[in-house]
């Protein structure tokens, strides 16, 4: 294999046996770096490779098979690929000697013995696994508590959550059932990664431990991380792409990943293979040392007035929201435009409107027609799926042909999805819809109104240093981290387009 010297100096490290950190920037092949550093590890080494969700495991499965296949050199380590997830799972049978009870609703059962209604349910949810993540254990369950279990430390994470801190006493109690329960065996999935580092957990040793997307790691990952991580750790992963703190990575985590060691060799992956010259070149003033592979395609960006999707299964639409592509997918739809909704089935559910509509396909068209009609006008937030539904059965001389057209909606069509949703994904034209939806509007707010505050006085030398000014800070820069994700998706061209000019 002909390796760049960045990948030389990654596949060199490990085989000295250091503990590696590297940024890996957008498109830069770092599971190609990670795959084939494991050739340069003995097969009597115990290998780890921590995957991000089940997905980038499969797919490192395949590839760490494929490599092994046509590989003609000496032997090499055989890895252990799972997400971290599965890693918990696997520590807690472990210990428990036997396979715990997968219950992925019991923090919902758990609450509706509360009788709380409609949004309280939902915010005692919600509060719940906010303080779960953070590592609050309440007091007389055991284990050790990353966070104690006080009135202030409720109130607090309530206020970041934005949630009535009175529902901490109902969602204290849950809490504290839920940890009864994975005692007894019965856990979720935040179970496997919360229980097994702080209430109960024995997790295999490995020599060598790689942990891919290392930004996205959250305070727990990093438990786990450091229980399993026998001598050597790998950790790759890229700052600028740092985008998951909502749902409870640390926004440091490549920073903070570093304490798991005394000494590290830092190592980068700055040429990108996927990238046109053109989107390397604007990127450069958020990420200095992005640059082009010497094959990469000159590309294009343009800011369109008017516009229509094409390139079918080669380009996808991707928006801050999801909202925006949920009203344009259901305008694609209804000119026959077949849409791949990462995370939704469109197709499947105008589908069961049409079912439940036609009273399972006993009513003529027209009184089809005229009940979704009514249905959007009794649902006005369900307005765009009736008049979707309407389109798609006048767009077809029989019903058949319609259902058929839904069916095969994701065949040969473009892809639409959230920025957080295509991370790690790629396509030749990318369309970033709504670019101005970044930053968000709930970003903007958090930001501290100090003016006239100090009057005609300085002020003081911590100004700017206030827990709510690094929250501000720390938000703006996740989102500033998404827009780089979106725009590095392309192969080729990027445009920015706006929903009220889809022509």
């Amino acid at each position: 294999m002909n390796f760049t010297p960045e990948q030389e100096a990654i596949l060199d490290a490990v085989s000295l046996g250091d503990n590696c950190h590297v940024e890996a920037l957008a498109g830069c092949a770092k599971s190609f770096t990670i795959r084939h550093s494991l050739t340069r590890i003995p097969p009597n080494r115990q290998v780890f490779i921590g995957a991000f969700n089940k997905k980038i495991k499969e797919e490192m499965e395949k590839e760490v098979a494929a490599l092994r296949a046509e590989w003609t050199g000496p032997a090499f380590a055989e890895p252990k690929i799972m997400t971290l997830n599965g890693l918990g799972h696997k520590a807690i049978a472990t210990a428990l000697r036997r396979q715990p009870e997968l219950d992925t609703d019991k923090i919902f059962k758990l609450t509706k013995e509360t009788n709380l209604k409609k949004q309280d349910f939902s915010d005692c949810m919600a509060l719940v696994k906010a303080a779960r993540m953070a590592g609050l254990i309440p007091k007389g369950t055991g284990g050790r508590a990353l966070i104690q279990d006080t009135p202030e430390a409720w109130a607090e994470i309530a206020d970041a959550e934005d949630i009535d801190p009175i529902l901490a006493t109902p969602a204290r109690e849950v809490l504290k059932k839920s940890y009864t329960l994975a005692m007894q065996g019965i856990i979720d999935f935040d179970d496997q990664l919360v229980v097994s580092t702080l209430l109960f957990g024995t997790y295999p040793k490995y020599d060598v431990l790689f942990v891919d997307e290392a930004q996205d790691l959250s305070p727990i990952n990093h438990m786990q991380v450091r229980n399993a991580a026998k001598s050597q750790i790998i950790a790759v992963g890229d700052s600028h792409q740092a985008i998951y703190a909502w749902r409870g990575a640390d926004s440091n985590s490549m920073r903070n990943i570093r304490s798991l060691r005394d000494a590290w060799t830092d190592l980068t992956l700055s040429v990108t293979f996927r990238c046109p010259s053109t989107v390397v070149r604007r990127q450069q003033s958020y990420v200095p040392n992005f640059r082009a592979g010497p094959d990469n395609l000159q590309g294009s960006i343009e800011r369109l007035t008017e516009w229509h999707p094409e390139g079918g299964s080669n380009s996808a639409i991707l928006c801050r929201n999801n909202a925006p592509l949920i009203r344009l997918a259901f305008q694609l739809l209804r000119s026959q435009v077949p849409v791949n909704y990462l995370g939704k089935d469109i197709g499947a559910n105008l589908k069961r409107l049409y079912v439940k509509l036609s009273k399972n396909g006993k009513l003529e068209l027209d009184t089809v027609r005229a009940n979704a009609l009514a249905y959007g006008q009794q649902n006005p937030d369900k307005i765009d799926k009736a008049d979707s539904l309407i389109a798609v059965l006048e767009s077809f001389s029989d019903v058949d042909s319609a259902m058929k057209f839904l069916g095969d909606a994701k065949k040969n069509s473009i892809t639409l999805a959230t920025g957080h949703k295509a991370k790690g994904m790629e396509w030749n034209t990318v369309y970033h819809l709504n670019q101005w939806l970044i930053p968000s509007k709930w970003v903007k707010e958090m930001e501290p109104d100090d003016s006239g505050l100090y009057g005609d006085d300085e002020p003081p030398a911590d100004y700017g240093k206030s827990p709510a000014w690094e929250r501000y800070r720390s938000a703006l820069a996740q989102e500033n981290n998404l827009r780089y994700v979106i725009e590095t998706r392309t192969k080729d061209k990027l445009r920015f387009v706006n929903l009220e000019n889809l022509q």
